[in-house]
Order: structure tokens, then C-alpha cells, then sequence
């Protein structure tokens, strides 16, 4: 890891087909989570991980967002892995999908 926090969605994707408004509305919920709880991120090419600290306040609203970010944006495969003290949210996918994410 790169020790880097920075957003992990920070900007509507480009391939968003969500309306505006919804679309203002994950992005807040994002930026919501990453403030609360955002360890760091590493971008990996076609994998881009961030590390999340682990509550249970953390894994009921990344397990949401993924939820969501899975039916909208299924170009890529999104996944969490939980060890004791952490949750690694996982995004694979060419970097042409993860690009199209905005997570670059």
C-alpha cells in the first residue's frame, strides 16, 4: 500500500447512467465513508484496493455501497475481504473500466 488516502470515487464516473441527483447522493455517501473511515489506497493497474477500518458501522455501509456500485457499474467486479481490524474493498477490472470509474 501507498499510504495514500485520497477518495475512492472523488467525481461521478464518466460511464455513470445514474440521474444527476442520485448520482450527487452516492458520491456524498463515498465521501461520507472515505472521511469516516479511509486507512488507504493503492491502485494497481486493473485492481484498485483501499483499506477501511473495521466496525460494524463501516461493513453495514461499504456492504451497501458495494451492493449499489455492483448493479450500476458491473464493468468491473467490485469485493470485500474483512480481516480482525480491517475491510479491503477491491475494484478489478481493465484500466479502461476502473478509468471509467473516475477512481483514477
Amino acid at each position: 500500500m501507498t499510504g495514500e488516502h485520497r477518495q475512492t470515487l472523488p467525481r461521478k464516473p464518466i460511464a455513470c447512467a445514474l440521474p444527476t441527483r442520485e448520482a450527487r447522493t452516492r458520491l456524498a455517501a463515498w465521501r461520507g465513508f472515505d472521511a469516516d473511515y479511509l486507512l488507504e489506497t493503492e491502485d494497481r493497474g486493473t485492481e484498485y484496493v483501499a483499506l477501511y477500518a473495521r466496525v460494524r458501522d463501516s461493513e453495514l455501509r461499504l456492504g451497501r455501497l458495494v451492493d449499489q456500485e455492483s448493479v450500476c457499474c458491473s464493468f468491473a467486479t467490485w469485493s470485500i475481504e474483512r480481516t480482525a481490524h480491517q475491510l479491503r474493498l477491491v475494484v478489478t477490472g481493465t484500466p479502461d473500466a476502473l478509468a471509467a470509474l473516475s477512481i483514477r
